[in-house]
């Protein structure tokens, strides 16, 4: 089972990003409600994955990204926004984000891609590490 920390200030959106995740039978889900959060989640536990939001408060997702990347660097950090990918990609992935997925359309195809997307930046990463796939 692949664990992600999914971190968003909007409860509604962890609540439904946690409800698709979890029903593949693929992923146990984490919440933090903001950056303060997902630190402290991070001290206490290993995660396979992070999915964060680009905008919360306090800190803007490139900021966010880096000093998660400056601590934890061997987890893969996928961004979702509500922002235009174009418009954040460049920032995101220059600070150490591995994918960039924006927040529209259908829950179900969103949450579809964002599964594909954990699995394919979790192989990246053990590839570069030599870790053996499963």
């Amino acid at each position: 089972m692949v664990s992600v920390l999914l971190i968003d200030d909007e409860p509604a959106l962890l609540e439904i990003g946690t409800i698709f995740l979890e029903r593949s039978g693929d992923f146990s889900v984490t919440t933090a409600g903001s950056p303060g959060d997902a630190v402290a989640r991070l001290e206490e536990k290993r995660f396979d994955a992070i999915v964060t939001d680009y905008t919360m408060p306090d800190v803007e997702g490139a900021g966010f990204i880096r000093e998660i990347r400056s601590r934890w660097h061997e987890i893969p950090i996928i961004v979702l926004s509500g922002r235009s990918r174009d418009e954040i990609a460049a920032d995101c992935l220059g600070a150490g984000a591995d994918a960039v997925l924006r927040k529209d359309g259908v829950p179900a195809v969103l949450y579809g891609s964002l599964a594909q997307v954990i699995a394919g930046a979790i192989r990246e990463h053990r590839s570069r590490a030599g870790v053996p796939e499963c």
